[in-house]
């Protein structure tokens, strides 16, 4: 009985040296021996050989042997490596709330930036590894911290300044027309005007509900209304900044000028033939959609 075993465990090697070492990993040969019940696995690292291949020096994980004895299977031994490194998750996951309960700051500077900043990544890591920071590493963090704050203080008074001078102008009259239009089926409505073109932005769009100026024919991005207030590009030149507001004030006017000019409907940008749309200066489909 033992004798076949022997042959069986022989054959099994012989199997596996002709197997990718990445297989033979997954599904080491173990079989157990002697009293003990041990379990002998062949060596990965000579392949079984108990030789290294590229000099035929001892092997020094098997010590020439070929194999190694364990007390418990591979199989039992990858399911405690398992638990043990979710054992460790869970502790460095606790580790990370109570550091970011302490220290919230802190935690919130490392936790947004460890992404992007080496750092930032190696203090969140000590943290979990850790439980804590050393008494420089938790200065570098809150200096970060506070560089961050202020560069966001400092941001916000940005913004608000371009808020208070960006001009205010009235949308009523493109805000009821493009509502107008999108009741009635259209989800991208968009007025064709002279030296402009007016979109109003999508549900999920960064700015919903903004109004967007390009200018006509060209593409070129002038700005945006929001809230009752034109914010400019850096490209809109003064000529184009007085054609989104003559287009704000009377965008009908503007639109029947636009199809006048150009011979083309300002709303769907179709050319005019009919003698009716060419005189009034827009398709009566589209006046109607847009509520003109």
């Amino acid at each position: 009985m033992m004798q076949n075993q022997t042959n069986s465990f022989a054959d099994e090697i012989d199997t596996l040296l002709a197997t990718p070492r990445e297989v033979r990993a997954a599904a080491p040969v173990t079989a157990p021996v002697g009293a003990g019940g041990l379990y002998v696995e062949q060596c990965l690292k000579c392949r079984g050989t108990g030789r290294f291949l590229w000099n035929g020096g001892q092997c020094f994980a098997c010590k020439g042997k070929g194999s190694k004895s364990f007390v418990q299977p591979a199989t039992v031994r990858a399911d405690n490596r398992t638990k043990s490194e979710s054992l460790r998750e869970r502790n460095a996951a606790a580790a990370v709330l109570a550091f970011a309960a302490e220290h919230p700051a802190e935690h919130a500077y490392l936790d947004a930036n460890r992404a992007t900043n080496e750092f930032c990544a190696s203090l969140y890591a000590a943290i979990g590894k850790w439980g804590q920071l050393t008494e420089k590493q938790l200065a570098a963090a809150t200096a970060g911290a506070e560089r961050a704050t202020q560069r966001e203080a400092e941001r916000a008074a940005v913004a608000q300044a371009v808020v208070e001078t960006a001009p205010t102008v009235n949308v009523d009259a493109v805000t009821a027309a493009f509502e107008s239009a999108k009741a009635k089926g259209l989800k991208r409505p968009t007025i064709r005007l002279p030296g402009v073109t007016l979109s109003l932005a999508g549900e999920t769009s960064r700015n919903p509900g903004a109004i967007y100026a390009k200018a006509e024919g060209l593409g070129t991005y002038l700005g945006k209304i929001v809230g009752g207030k034109f914010f400019a590009a850096r490209e809109c030149t003064a000529a184009a900044q007085e054609a989104v507001r003559a287009a704000l004030v009377d965008p009908l006017a503007q639109a029947v000028a636009y199809g006048r000019q150009t011979g083309s409907c300002s709303c769907c940008g179709r050319e005019l033939t009919d003698p009716v749309s060419i005189a009034a200066g827009i398709g009566p489909i589209c006046a109607n959609k847009f509520g003109w």
